[in-house]
């Protein structure tokens, strides 16, 4: 079984938070980095930090080189070409290049490590173009 957690980009800073997901049905995301199974209805406001929905990253349970986490969203390099990871419509992770080509079995690629997280598609969108 894998870990469930998530990542986001803070509104007050910019900086990456990593935790459970909260949303609210006006649209906000909050990051909470204390893992709780406390009712969020009981929790302090303020152990929630609010971060950019669209930011928001689910991670694959998967590992680069050197053991590094892949999220949603992470560009990752492969055989000298660079994949954004995403998730398709049945919640399987896959690489795509250029928004265009998928790399399928990637489970059993990742069992070797092969790839190598080099930024995510906010921070770094460039990478995706080479």
């Amino acid at each position: 079984m894998r870990d469930i957690k998530f990542r986001g980009k803070r509104i007050d800073n910019g900086e990456w938070v990593y935790g459970n997901l909260v949303q609210t049905t006006k649209g906000c995301a909050y990051i909470l980095e204390t893992p709780s199974f406390i009712p969020a209805l009981t929790l302090p406001t303020e152990e929630f930090i609010e971060v950019y929905p669209e930011s928001v990253g689910q991670y694959t349970g998967l590992k680069a080189k050197k053991g590094k986490e892949i999220y949603e969203g992470d560009i990752v390099r492969y055989e000298g070409r660079s994949y954004q990871i995403v998730y398709d419509s049945d919640r399987s992770a896959e690489f795509r290049f250029n928004a265009s080509y998928t790399l399928s079995n990637i489970l059993s690629k990742t069992l070797q490590n092969p790839f190598e997280v080099i930024g995510n598609m906010h921070d770094n969108p460039e990478l995706l173009k080479a």
